[in-house]
């Protein structure tokens, strides 16, 4: 057979996983991270609703934090394409990064979503924590990251 045909019969064990990778209580949620490049959002929950906490600070509408963390909590991907990640997926220096925080039994439980280049109108490459498996997030959840968070505006006196 040509050599190009190899890397399609070769056995995927990341084809055979659960689709659910990420299965979290968003009312545990407790802070997030967005990197875009060089710029970075630090979000944190608080009892009045959520504060962006870097660069600046302020608040922030609670629909758009509240959509990513439905869809990042309970993170269901497209499909698994690969074992571990080559350069095609992008994932080397990642187009955006989603750092999760949940505070569950007084610990801090953080999980870290790395996201690479396009998969055809599907998604993009991502993956999850330490786990080498690479699979496709959808768009959804990275139109949700593509732009700064919208901050709240201040109400007139």
């Amino acid at each position: 057979l040509p050599q190009n045909i190899h890397e399609l019969l070769a056995p995927v064990s990341a084809r055979f996983r659960n689709k659910r990778v990420l299965n979290e209580n968003e009312g545990q949620f407790s802070a997030l991270s967005v990197v875009r490049g060089a710029e970075s959002e630090r979000v944190l929950k608080t009892a009045a609703g959520y504060e962006l906490a870097a660069p600046l600070s302020g608040a922030l509408e609670r629909g758009a934090v509240d959509e990513i963390l439905r869809l990042a909590s309970k993170l269901d991907v497209q499909r698994f394409v690969a074992d571990a990640a080559r350069p095609e997926h992008g994932l080397a220096s990642p187009y955006r990064s989603l750092r999760l925080e949940y505070a569950v039994d007084g610990k801090t439980r953080t999980h870290t979503l790395a996201i690479g280049d396009k998969s055809g109108d599907a998604g993009r490459f991502a993956k999850l924590d330490a786990d080498p498996a690479v699979f496709v997030v959808a768009n959804a959840l990275v139109e949700k990251l593509e732009r700064p968070l919208p901050r709240r505006a201040a109400s007139a006196p």
